[in-house]
């Protein structure tokens, strides 16, 4: 990888393409973004749950997954591009709080004896790494269309 510099604004599918071509790492764009978020956050509160050594071992997971790739054509869409998840969204290991100081802050789990939640961790990086999950406000899980 030739380490260019990370513009935080660029597109996932100009991340995508970077990628591919090996000019910058899976991992050199996740600790891009989560360097961004530790200068950040504290004054914007964009994230309410991090996962950083999850995140960390599925960009050094996708970089191996670079190096194999006999053809970038081998790749997933998208593979190596952090995928933020909003608070409404269930993941496996992850609390869902709905954006409300009033919900359970445990970590969900799929169910007994089923499959996991449409939204876990392990199906969602094999392509894409897992960013840590963004605020909410109050119940904003509540997607009601008028009338």
């Amino acid at each position: 990888m030739t380490h260019l510099p990370i513009d935080p604004f660029t597109s996932a599918v100009e991340l995508a393409a970077a990628i591919r071509r090996k000019e910058v790492s899976p991992v050199e764009v996740a600790d891009s973004y989560l360097q961004r978020m530790d200068a950040l956050d504290p004054r914007l509160n964009a994230y309410c749950h991090r996962a950083d050594h999850d995140v960390r071992k599925a960009a050094a997971q996708a970089t191996d997954a670079v190096v194999r790739a006999a053809s970038p054509q081998d790749l997933p869409a998208f593979h190596g591009v952090p995928l933020p998840v909003k608070d409404y969204l269930d993941v496996a290991g992850w609390p869902t709080t709905y954006g409300s100081a009033g919900a359970d802050p445990a970590p969900v789990t799929p169910p007994r004896g089923g499959h996991p939640r449409p939204h876990s961790a392990p199906s969602r990086t094999r392509s894409r790494q897992l960013r840590p999950r963004g605020s909410e406000s109050e119940c904003s899980w509540n997607h009601r269309s008028p009338g």
